[in-house]
């Protein structure tokens, strides 16, 4: 079973990847996004660390206007021309921890929203980042062979 999160913001926000780090480092869950990864351009699997180990998590950035139509309570919240970064991972609770801080960071650099459809919970900037750094408390530090 794979699980989703959501990040709405303005396409012309959307961050490049050494400023999305940089707003991950500021956050302090210590994971590392692939010096490769394009936000603009890239989809699928992006390669990241958490700590020394090594996970990911799938990206998509698309049109928010599917994910409104079926989330119909966000249309108050959610900008007509915002986009929608989908953040996607698997059990593994290091693509979680990596995900969810992805999606808490890129909330705050580009001023979105972040919206998790399995709790139907929207959060602002702070929020996104408190439960960026309460998921990744939960899961704890891995190694890399954990």
């Amino acid at each position: 079973m794979s699980l989703d999160i959501y990040v709405f913001l303005s396409k012309t926000r959307l961050p490049s990847a050494k400023t999305w780090q940089a707003a991950l480092n500021d956050l302090g869950t210590s994971i590392v996004l692939d010096d490769s990864f394009d936000p603009l351009h890239d989809r699928g699997f992006v390669p990241c660390k958490f700590g020394t180990a090594a996970t990911g998590f799938e990206f998509l950035l698309d049109a928010s206007e599917d994910l409104l139509r079926a989330n119909r309570q966000l249309a108050n919240h959610v900008r007509p021309d915002d986009v929608c970064a989908v953040f996607t991972w698997g059990g593994d609770l290091k693509e979680c921890a990596a995900a969810v801080s992805a999606a808490a960071s890129l909330t705050a650099v580009a001023e979105g929203i972040m919206y998790d459809p399995q709790e139907d919970e929207r959060f602002g900037v702070i929020e996104a980042q408190q439960c960026a750094r309460k998921t990744v408390a939960e899961i704890g530090a891995p190694t890399a062979s954990s």
